[in-house]
C-alpha cells in the first residue's frame, strides 16, 4: 500500500470522526423529544418507551420516524434484522421504517436521536426505548385448568345439602333427585398459564363436561348462553379469559353419577353425586334402653330412599304406645342436611338425612313404652322400644372381670346398678353415685375414678394394670345422695384381683428347663453309645486273639502229620526192597 493512499484513508477517518462528533454533541435552540411509532409483530403493549415481543425467528418491532427530521437509532442486546446495530432513518418517507430482530427471550435497548436539518445530532433530543421479548405473551400457551365446585354465582341456585371434602381430586356431594329448574351445583373451570395467568378467550382450549348416571348438565360460556351436555367450548372464543361454568341439574332420577370435567381432553376433576329420592323407609331407633323419671331419652330417626339413600330435610311424626303412663316422646321433626351454605362439615356428614326426638319419662310410670315414627300417615313407618325404671338406686356390684392376671395384663372394673326392684338402672352418666375412690397395690396404669356412664345397667370401661405378684385391691365409697337407697349411702364396695408371674417368663423359664432335661438325655445317651462301641471293640479283639492262637495250633498239627507220613513212605519203600530181595 502506498503512502499517499495510507494518508488518504487516515483523512478518511477522521473525517468520519469528526461527523460523528458533530453528530453526538450539538444541540439546537428549539430542542423537542424525536417522533417515532412502535409496532410489534405477534407483540403487546408498544409505546414510545417500552413494548413487548414475542421471540421466534421472524419476529421484530418496528420503529416508524414520523419527525420531519432524519433519526439515528442504535440497538444494543440485539440487532436490526439486516444484522446491523446502528441505522440512520429519513424523514416521513416510504423508508422511514427500521426493524428490530427479536429472535429469543431477553431485553433489547434501542437509543433513538433526532438530527437536525443541519445534519447534526441533537443530544438534548433523544429516547430510549425498552423491547422485552418473551417465549409467549400471558394467557397464550395453556399449561392447567382448576375446577372449583360453588353453591353461589348460577341465577336461581338451589339450596341443596353437599358434601364438601375433596381428597384426591374426587369430591362426594348430595342432592335432591327431584326435578327442578334450578341447578343442584355449579362448577367454575378456570384456565391458566405456566406463570400462571388466566388465558386469553382466543387461546382457551376445548372444554368437556359429561355425566355417567342420573341428573343433567349445561354450559356457560362467554355469551351466557347453554347447551346440553356433553356440550363442548370451541377453542377459539368458547369462554370468557378462560373460564367456564358447569351447572348440574336434577332430572328425577335417584342414585349415584360421576361428573368429569376435561380441558384440552385431559380431565382435571372428577365429582361423585348422590341424588337421593322420595322417602322409602323410616328407621327409629332408642338412644337408651332404660330411663327414669330422673333423666330424659332420646330416639333417632332415619329417613333413606328406594336405593338406602339418606333423604334430606325428610319430614316424621312419632308417638309413644303409653305417653300417658309411662314415657312420652317429641312429636315432629326434619332430618338434617348441611344448612344454608350447601357444605357440610364430616359431623354433618355423618348426621345427614338423621333427626333426634326426646323420650321423657312420666314421674312414677315404670314399663315398656313403644316408639313408632314415620310418615304423616304412618304408613311409612318403623319402631323400637323403651323401658322406664325406678328412679332411685337399689343395688350396687363392683368386680373385676377377672380374679387373677399376669403382669401387663389388664384387669376390668365392671360396676352393675339396678333399682329398687333389681332392674337395670338408667342408661347415661350417673356420676351421683360415688364420691370417692382407692387403689391399693402397685399398678402399671389405671383409670378408674367415681364417674360412671351406665349401658344396660353396667359400666366397664375402667380397668388396671398392675406389677408381677401384686394385689389390686379397688374401693369405691357409695355417695349420699336422695336417689341412692338409705342403706347403701356411705358404704364401701370393694374389688379385688391378683397379678400373678408374668406368664411369658414362666413359660421361658419352662422351655429353658425341658432344653437342660433334653441336653442332659442326650449326654447319657452319647457316654452309652461310647461305652458300647469300648465292649464291641474288647470283643473283636479276643475273637482276633482265639483265631491266631487256633490258626497256630492247627499249623503244628499240619507239621506232625507231614512227619509221620514221611516216616509211613519211607518204611513202605524199606519193606518193598526187602520184599524183591
Amino acid at each position: 500500500m502506498s503512502t499517499k493512499t495510507t494518508f488518504k484513508r487516515v483523512a478518511l477517518v477522521a473525517v468520519a470522526a469528526l461527523g460523528l462528533g458533530v453528530l453526538t454533541s450539538v444541540a439546537p435552540a428549539s430542542a423537542a423529544a424525536p417522533g417515532y411509532t412502535v409496532s410489534a409483530y405477534l407483540g403487546s403493549g408498544a409505546s414510545a418507551t417500552a413494548a413487548t415481543a414475542i421471540a421466534g425467528p421472524a419476529n421484530w418491532v418496528s420503529i416508524e420516524n414520523t419527525d420531519a427530521l432524519s433519526e439515528y437509532i442504535t440497538v444494543s442486546g440485539g440487532t436490526f434484522t439486516d444484522g446491523t446495530v446502528a441505522k440512520t432513518v429519513a424523514a416521513t418517507v416510504a423508508a422511514d421504517v427500521v426493524y428490530v430482530s427479536t429472535p429469543t427471550a431477553g431485553t433489547i435497548t434501542v437509543k433513538i436521536t433526532q438530527i437536525s436539518a443541519l445534519g447534526v445530532a441533537d443530544t438534548a433530543n433523544t429516547a430510549t426505548l425498552t423491547i422485552t421479548v418473551i417465549a409467549a405473551l400471558a394467557g397464550t400457551v395453556y399449561a392447567s385448568s382448576t375446577v372449583t365446585p360453588s353453591t353461589v354465582g348460577a341465577a336461581a341456585l338451589a339450596k341443596t345439602a353437599f358434601t364438601y371434602t375433596d381428597t384426591d381430586g374426587v369430591v362426594s356431594r348430595w342432592a335432591a333427585a327431584a326435578v327442578s329448574a334450578n341447578a343442584a351445583y355449579q362448577f367454575n373451570i378456570a384456565q391458566f398459564d405456566a406463570t400462571p395467568n388466566p388465558m386469553a378467550t382466543a387461546s382457551s382450549k376445548i372444554v368437556t363436561a359429561t355425566l355417567s348416571g342420573p341428573g343433567a348438565l349445561t354450559m356457560t360460556a362467554a355469551a351466557g348462553t347453554t347447551a346440553a351436555a356433553p356440550y363442548v367450548v370451541a377453542a377459539a372464543g368458547g369462554s370468557t379469559a378462560g373460564a367456564s361454568t358447569v351447572l348440574l341439574y336434577s332430572d328425577g332420577r335417584a342414585g349415584v353419577t360421576t361428573l368429569t370435567i376435561s380441558v384440552n381432553g385431559v380431565v382435571v376433576k372428577t365429582f361423585t353425586v348422590t341424588f337421593y329420592g322420595s322417602v322409602a323407609k323410616y328407621t327409629v331407633t332408642a338412644t337408651q334402653n332404660y330411663i327414669n323419671s330422673n333423666n330424659t331419652g332420646s330416639f333417632k330417626v332415619k329417613a333413606f330412599d328406594a336405593l338406602g339413600t339418606p333423604v334430606h330435610s325428610a319430614a316424621w311424626i312419632a308417638k309413644s304406645s303409653a305417653a300417658a303412663t309411662i314415657a312420652g316422646v317429641t312429636a315432629s321433626g326434619t332430618t338434617a342436611d348441611c344448612g344454608t351454605d350447601g357444605e357440610c362439615s364430616d359431623a354433618e356428614i355423618a348426621a345427614l338425612g338423621t333427626s333426634t326426638g326426646v323420650i321423657t319419662a312420666v314421674a312414677g310410670g315404670l314399663g315398656v313404652a313403644t316408639i313408632t315414627a314415620g310418615n304423616t300417615d304412618y304408613v311409612l313407618s318403623s319402631t323400637d322400644t323403651v323401658e322406664v325404671t325406678g328412679p332411685t338406686v337399689g343395688s350396687i356390684d363392683v368386680a373385676f372381670d377377672k380374679t387373677t392376671v399376669t403382669a401387663g395384663q389388664s384387669a376390668k372394673l365392671v360396676v352393675t346398678v339396678k333399682d329398687s326392684a333389681g332392674r337395670p338402672f338408667a342408661d347415661g352418666a350417673q356420676n351421683f353415685i360415688f364420691d370417692a375412690v382407692t387403689i391399693d397395690g402397685l399398678t402399671w396404669y389405671n383409670n378408674i375414678g367415681t364417674a360412671v356412664t351406665l349401658a344396660d345397667g353396667v359400666f366397664k370401661t375402667s380397668y388396671a394394670q398392675g406389677l408381677a405378684n401384686t394385689t389390686i385391691t379397688v374401693t369405691l365409697t357409695v355417695a349420699t345422695d336422695a336417689k341412692i337407697a338409705a342403706a347403701l349411702r356411705g358404704t364401701d364396695k370393694v374389688a379385688t384381683t391378683v397379678v400373678d408371674v408374668d406368664n411369658s417368663v414362666q413359660a421361658a423359664a419352662d422351655a429353658a428347663a425341658e432344653a437342660t432335661d433334653a441336653a442332659n438325655a442326650a449326654t447319657d445317651a452319647a457316654n452309652a453309645a461310647a461305652e458300647a462301641a469300648d465292649a464291641a471293640t474288647a470283643a473283636a479283639q479276643d475273637a482276633a486273639d482265639a483265631v491266631a492262637a487256633l490258626s497256630a495250633q492247627v499249623a503244628t498239627l499240619i507239621s506232625a502229620l507231614k512227619a509221620q507220613l514221611t516216616s509211613l513212605t519211607n518204611l513202605v519203600i524199606k519193606i518193598q526192597k526187602k520184599v524183591k530181595a
